[in-house]
């Protein structure tokens, strides 16, 4: 057992093993121990969030690898390429054995690692889909709609962590508060567009 922030943390042996740090961070972001912006000040940046993020993804691909070793060579490519939005080839063998083309299961892949961080972050949308490899949020937002039927913001409102979602809406309740004075004050043509802004402080 090891104390942060006054939360007692419980991580296996094998977890540590296996995954080190990685693993741990992850464990206490789930846990509400560790917040997204110790994270980013203690550890520089986003990009280790993606990796923290990715990991169980990754497992997975290399899980899929042992399954169906005839086409371990594109998962292993798959695997080391993941955030790159690039095409890749259509293969019978990988769509016989794992019901689709690459490309596609690429961005499901790439999907679910999006999921990860819009549960367990406050990064914005533009943020993460610059992450994972979508040239725009608008990107990220139509493949998250085809594959879970929402939006980000409305998965992210879904999905994360009671106490994350409140930490984030008191951190940025005075600003949305400024914004709708501001708004009330605001000449009319300007009021939806600041409205628009408030709004967009939760996505």
């Amino acid at each position: 057992m090891s104390e942060l922030g006054g939360a007692r943390i419980q991580v296996s042996l094998r977890a540590l093993v296996q995954g080190g740090l990685e693993v741990l961070v992850m464990e206490l972001l789930r846990l509400g121990a560790l917040s997204t912006e110790e994270l980013l000040e203690s550890f520089q940046g986003a990009r280790l969030l993606r990796r923290i993020a990715a990991f169980e993804v990754r497992e997975a691909i290399a899980r899929d690898a042992e399954q169906a070793p005839q086409v371990r060579p594109i998962l292993g490519q798959l695997r080391r390429h993941l955030f790159e939005n690039r095409p890749w080839p259509p293969d019978a063998d990988f769509r016989r054995l794992l019901g689709c083309d690459p490309t596609p299961y690429a961005t499901r892949r790439r999907l679910e690692v999006a999921c990860q961080l819009l549960r367990h972050t406050h990064l914005r949308v533009g943020e993460i889909a610059g992450l994972v490899g979508f040239s725009t949020s608008k990107g990220l937002s139509d493949a998250l709609r085809r594959r879970q039927g929402m939006t980000p913001s409305r998965y992210r409102e879904l999905h994360m962590p009671a106490r994350l979602r409140d930490r984030w809406k008191r951190a940025l309740a005075p600003v949305r508060w400024r914004i709708e004075l501001d708004r009330t004050r605001a000449p009319r043509q300007l009021q939806p567009a600041l409205a628009r802004i408030g709004q967009g402080l939760l996505e």
